[in-house]
C-alpha cells in the first residue's frame, strides 16, 4: 500500500521592490518555511519573491513561482517550478488560492489587492506588521473592515522564528 502525506503550502507575498529590511524578513521566512518542510508559492520574481525563494532553497525548499507573464525568463533563479499565467496582476489570485494561508512581508499595491483576495477567501493571513507597506496596516483597521479574517500580527523579526510554526500547526 503506497503511502500518502500531505505537504503544507503557503504564499508569500511582497514587494518586487523591496527594503533591506524586508528581504532580510523576507529571508528569515524562507528559512523557517524550509525548516518546516512547508511548499512555498510567490510571484515568482524580484524583491521579496526573490528572497523568500532563495532562503527556502537554500534550506532544501520547493519553491513555486506563479509568473504575471508568459516569459519564464522574469522569473527569479530560486524557483524550483515557474509557472507562466499572462494575467498580470490578475495572477494575485492564483497566488493566494495556492496557498494554504498566505504570509506578508511589506508590500505595495499589488500586495495589498492579495491582502484583500486572503480576506475575500478566508485564508489565514500571518502579518509582518514591523515593516512598512501593506503588512502593516494597522490590526484595529483590518479588524474592522474584516472581523471574520483570521489575522495573526508577528510584532519583530525576533518573533517570526516561533510565530511561524505555531501559525502553521494551526492552520
Amino acid at each position: 500500500m503506497r503511502q500518502t502525506y500531505v505537504v503544507r503550502t503557503i504564499t508569500v507575498i511582497g514587494s518586487s521592490q523591496a527594503s533591506p529590511e524586508q528581504i532580510q524578513t523576507a529571508e528569515e521566512v524562507g528559512r523557517v518555511l524550509a525548516e518546516c518542510r512547508v511548499r512555498l508559492i510567490s510571484g515568482g520574481r524580484g524583491g521579496v519573491m526573490e528572497a523568500v525563494a532563495r532562503a527556502h532553497s537554500e534550506g532544501g525548499g520547493e519553491s513555486i513561482g506563479i509568473l504575471p507573464g508568459l516569459d519564464k525568463s522574469d522569473a527569479n533563479r530560486y524557483n524550483t517550478i515557474n509557472i507562466t499565467t499572462g494575467l498580470g496582476t490578475g495572477r494575485n489570485l492564483i497566488n493566494v488560492l495556492s496557498g494554504e494561508g498566505v504570509i506578508v512581508v511589506g508590500g505595495a499595491a499589488g500586495t495589498l489587492s492579495e491582502l484583500a483576495f486572503s480576506i475575500l477567501y478566508n485564508r489565514p493571513i500571518l502579518l509582518c506588521s514591523f515593516l512598512k507597506g501593506a503588512s502593516a496596516i494597522p490590526p484595529e483597521i483590518l479588524q474592522q473592515i474584516a472581523p471574520q479574517a483570521n489575522l495573526t500580527f508577528v510584532q519583530s523579526e525576533s518573533e517570526l522564528k516561533k510565530a511561524i510554526p505555531e501559525w502553521l500547526h494551526n492552520l
